[in-house]
């Protein structure tokens, strides 16, 4: 059944159809993040080359894939292979760019998915993700912090005390929380 499957793409084709993949998760800003900081360990970089070949073998395997089907499948290979989550809503997208390159090779429409090839490394050439870390707030002691974390410095205010208060807690209220109040010193 495989050689029968591997008949959907011409060989012609299965070769661009490979290099569609490729440029599509090369140009993916969460691969790119995996490879510069080595979420997949020592061979992030072969990982992501082994990715590139069973995603496209996923595709020629499977009849009728569906965008949610690809998704999982990304999503599990990043998860299992570099312990990584994406949640920056780039999984859908990319999943879709990959059903609609796969369709337009069987359509045979070769010379759409070679624009398609180049405007996404065009694309990735021109940008490169970065992660940012968050700069570090120095205080010259550990009430500073503690003080700028009360609600007070941020603009919001105390809850209303409730008159029955027994001093740091009270029973839960109608949605079922139970304010908790800080002691004064």
């Amino acid at each position: 059944m495989a050689a029968h499957s591997r008949s959907v793409l011409s060989s012609g084709t299965s070769v661009l159809f490979h290099q569609s993949v490729q440029a599509v998760l090369q140009a993916w800003p969460v691969l790119q993040i995996v490879v510069d900081h080595g979420f997949g360990g020592s061979q992030s970089k072969e990982k992501v080359d082994w990715m590139v070949d069973v995603v496209e073998r996923f595709f020629i395997d499977n009849k009728d894939l569906h965008k949610h089907e690809v998704e999982d499948f990304l999503e599990d290979i990043l998860n299992n292979e570099f312990n990584t989550l994406v949640e920056d809503g780039s999984l859908p997208q990319v999943s879709q760019q990959l059903c609609t390159l796969f369709h337009l090779c069987q359509s045979g429409r070769d010379a759409d998915v070679s624009d398609h090839i180049l405007q996404l490394l065009q694309a990735s050439s021109s940008t490169k993700a970065n992660v940012v870390q968050a700069p570090l707030v120095e205080s010259s002691s550990e009430s500073e912090v503690e003080e700028a974390m009360e609600c007070g410095e941020l603009g919001l205010q105390d809850p209303p005390v409730n008159s029955t208060s027994q001093g740091c807690s009270q029973g839960p209220d109608a949605d079922g929380w139970t304010l908790v109040q800080r002691r004064r010193r």
